[in-house]
């Protein structure tokens, strides 16, 4: 990752992380501390809603309204 602050360019390795685990993690300590997770389910189901009415608008050429 390059951060560019003024002038300057600073290089930055983040690594490889496992972003499946994170979430899983996450939400594990979410449901073990009865904390509300970082995104919501219902985030989750708007993410769904799109992809679905994208696939659908490719099969059928239309435009889907959500």
């Amino acid at each position: 990752m390059r951060v560019k602050k003024g002038n300057a360019i600073e290089e930055r390795d983040l690594g490889q992380r496992d972003h499946f685990a994170l979430e899983m993690d996450h939400m594990s300590d979410c449901v073990m501390n009865n904390r509300e997770p970082s995104t919501p389910g219902e985030e989750g189901l708007r993410d769904l809603r799109i992809m679905t009415a994208i696939y659908e608008a490719a099969r059928t050429g239309k435009t889907i309204k959500l």
